[in-house]
């Protein structure tokens, strides 16, 4: 190629290809909502199971040695959890 570097239509960031994204943009987007909102929720329980000193981060750091903190209006609010 003569010394011309092809450009790679690969992110650089994700590793995916342009294509790949619209699919995944296009699926998620296709999800319903209820199924979105518990996978935050998850994350949120994990992240703070894993490590319970984060809790600080949603006000709750007074809960950390207790399961409490996944019934209060603050993790509830920060998981969009439905009341």
């Amino acid at each position: 190629m003569d010394g011309i570097r092809r450009r790679s239509n690969i992110c650089g960031i994700t590793g995916l290809s342009a294509h790949q994204k619209v699919i995944l943009t296009t699926m998620w987007r296709q999800l319903p909502r209820s199924l979105v909102f518990d996978l935050g929720k998850r994350v949120f329980q994990i992240i703070f199971e894993r490590d319970p000193k984060l809790l600080i981060v949603v006000n709750l750091e007074h809960l950390q040695n207790t399961d409490q903190w996944q019934e209060h209006v603050n993790f509830r609010t920060h998981a969009q959890v439905n009341f």
